[in-house]
């Protein structure tokens, strides 16, 4: 198909391409509905209920024209793990804190959206995210094993779990492992045709079986009876204390699915060349989370799953997404008495197999290449599986701030020189024929001026001051890597400008932004004249140092 033809196609008000790729699409959000609906220890009905809402509200505000907002099976386990354990096995509390945790997710997109945060995904470090990804595929895998040899695990971990796993092989039910390897073989064969709703396809292949072979009884588990009312949206009735805590959860599974969101969205947007609003996509993701919530829906996200396989099925554009939302409406419409009598296992075979590209250790190749963050990521990955999925995401994150401060503390100041009479200054430490000028010491902070590295910035200023030969008379300080300052930062400034009146040596800064000039004006910094604060380059800085020693020294000799 020629650029053209794809064109005039895209151009039409429903193109044939989103039509196929809409309806691929239905099938395949119709049978990972309901098995990441397991996952979230919430009925069929759950993960339904949540797609719909989810491409209709991201279809409406949502900015990208692939991403598909749907139930993720890393949002649906981590919402399980956090209203468990505050459950304690009440089926009906877990279904209202589940309920209220997704709204809460939904309020703090809105949140995050309102304050223009759209960045705020970057609170999780990159490397610890894909660790915990990581674990993540590996105790949901482990945990769907039980459902798919049918066989009744007693114990909650992962690690637990699969002890227990093989050490009671004998309990194993034949038909049900015989039915979800079946499906799990007919899945990697479909692999093979990515274009084609394999899924979809295995679970009716699954229900065509369960009513000519009587599975259900001959003891293969079956989804059960789909309850599908829509009722009045209403908030559970909840402690302010269970409020709280599902509060702090939400942060966390906002960050999660943000995280992966803006992974699959900036993906295709590079890709398909797709302009990206992320504050827009705070409040689409908001507003499908909490209208999910509303109707006892799971958290919805634009997974990296659904999104890709939409693009693969030849999506192009918005169009895609509303044929998916009405097939999937009619399928269910028509389709729920079958869509009970789908075997567990298949569902457990389709859940493994979503997450089976997901197992092995290639997205943290790149990080043992380089030598870096190697120990976040693994301990991010251990962490899921050893302690659970809550508190590795906790710990995650918790791991992300940690990385976050020591980076930001870790600053460097280098000296600055010159190559002969060029106007260009360069580090001395990487050209070491770069020489300074009598009398004057420049120097630059390879980070901006923080609370955080204040401190460890102004300590080696005045170390690289006391290595030198002899004392400068003026100092030249760049501070081209800091755009803005804060409170913290300028008393750590005030107090440097002190020590070095104090050994008489001038202090000028260069390479200002307006806005540092306008905080360092406003402070008054020890009366260091406003010439002395400009966004000047480093060499006109240089120029102004010779000329005040010029006039210091012939007002000396006077």
């Amino acid at each position: 198909m020629n650029s053209a033809s794809l064109k005039s196609r895209a151009g039409s008000d429903l193109p044939w391409m989103d039509m196929v790729a809409g309806l691929s699409l239905a099938g395949l959000l119709a049978s990972s509905s309901i098995a990441y609906a397991r996952l979230g220890q919430l009925p069929p009905q759950a993960g339904l209920i949540a797609s719909a809402l989810g491409l209709l509200c991201y279809g409406l505000v949502g900015r990208s024209r692939f991403a598909v907002v749907a139930p993720t099976s890393s949002s649906a386990t981590v919402m399980a793990a956090a209203t468990a354990s505050m459950a304690g096995g009440n089926a009906l509390l877990q279904m209202g804190l589940s309920t209220a945790l997704v709204v809460l997710t939904g309020l703090m997109f809105m949140l995050a959206g309102l304050l223009r945060l759209g960045r705020i995904s970057d609170f999780i470090a990159r490397p610890v995210l894909r660790g915990f990804s990581l674990g993540l595929a590996w105790v949901i895998c482990i945990k769907q094993v039980p459902t798919l040899v049918g066989y009744s695990a007693q114990a909650s971990g992962a690690l637990p779990t699969a002890w227990e796993l093989v050490t009671h092989v004998d309990q194993w039910h034949p038909w049900s492992l015989m039915v979800g390897l079946t499906a799990l073989g007919l899945l990697c064969l479909g692999g093979i045709y990515q274009k084609l709703p394999m899924a979809f396809a295995v679970i009716v292949l699954g229900i065509v079986a369960n009513r000519m072979l009587g599975l259900n009884a001959l003891g293969v588990a079956e989804v059960g009876a789909i309850q599908l009312t829509l009722q009045r949206p209403q908030l559970p009735s909840l402690s302010q204390a269970q409020w709280q805590q599902l509060a702090e959860m939400a942060m966390a599974v906002m960050l999660m699915v943000y995280g992966e969101s803006c992974t699959s969205i900036r993906t295709y947007s590079l890709i398909k060349k797709d302009p990206v609003d992320a504050n827009r996509d705070l409040w689409a993701l908001g507003l499908s989370n909490l209208t999910s919530g509303l109707f006892n829906g799971l958290p919805v996200g634009a997974g990296f799953s659904q999104t890709s396989a939409s693009v693969v099925y030849g999506a192009q554009g918005k169009a895609t997404t509303w044929v998916a939302l009405v097939a999937l409406l009619i399928l269910v419409g028509t389709s729920l008495p079958y869509l009970a009598l789908t075997p567990e296992p298949v569902l457990a075979a389709i859940v493994i197999f979503s997450m089976w590209k997901s197992l092995g250790w290639g997205p943290l190749k790149i990080y043992f290449g380089l030598h870096r963050s190697r120990l976040s990521a693994v301990a991010a990955a251990l962490g899921a599986i050893f302690f659970g999925v809550l508190d590795g995401l906790i710990l995650g994150i918790g791991m992300s701030f940690i990385m976050a401060l020591l980076q930001l503390g870790k600053g460097a100041v280098h000296e600055l020189g010159r190559v002969g009479q060029d106007t260009v200054w360069v580090d001395r430490d990487a050209c070491p024929e770069a020489q300074g000028v009598p009398g004057v010491m420049v120097l630059r902070p390879d980070e901006g001026f923080t609370f955080a590295n204040a401190e460890s910035l102004c300590h080696a200023v005045r170390q690289r001051i006391e290595s030198a030969p002899t004392p400068p008379q003026v100092l030249v300080l760049s501070l081209e890597r800091s755009p803005d300052l804060d409170g913290g930062a300028v008393e750590s400034l005030r107090e440097l400008v002190q020590s070095l009146q104090e050994q008489e040596i001038r202090l000028i800064f260069v390479r200002l932004s307006t806005r540092v000039i306008q905080v360092l004006e406003t402070v008054h910094l020890f009366g260091i004249p406003d010439e002395h604060l400009s966004e000047l380059t480093v060499h006109q800085g240089v120029l102004q140092a010779e000329k005040s020693m010029g006039s210091a020294n012939a007002g000396a000799a006077a």
